[in-house]
């Protein structure tokens, strides 16, 4: 069994996609950078993911379009993962020779707020 802690998040950045004179839909993205342990606490690796998502606030909309993931420092080999996305949330599998050892959980708001769950 394997434990996943949230170290940082280490980037937040804002992108308007504005049209004179048109409600304005932006786009926003946001880094972390998490730890994975072992149950008895021993380093397995560093996953650092980023979340991208818009947000529209006159309608009350966002939706995370894409999250990507990059591990680091791996004492193992077999990590992956892949992503679910369900409109203003996401959910990363972290696997290890395919079988799920953990998950990470990632919501954006209609003010553009990305945030884990």
């Amino acid at each position: 069994y394997y434990i996943l802690t949230t170290d940082a998040s280490i980037q937040t950045t804002v992108q308007d996609d504005a049209t004179p004179y048109a409600p304005v839909q932006r786009f926003t993205t946001k880094s972390y950078s998490h730890g994975i342990y072992d149950l008895n606490g021993a380093f397995i690796a560093t996953f650092t993911t980023t979340v991208k998502g818009y947000y529209f606030y006159p309608s009350q909309e966002a939706e995370i379009v894409s999250v990507t993931g990059a591990y680091s420092n791996q004492a193992i080999s077999g990590l992956s993962y892949r992503v679910e996305y369900n409109g203003n949330t996401a959910t990363v599998n972290i696997t290890l020779n395919g079988a799920t050892i953990g998950s990470l959980g990632y919501k954006i708001s209609t003010d553009g707020v990305i945030s884990q769950l």
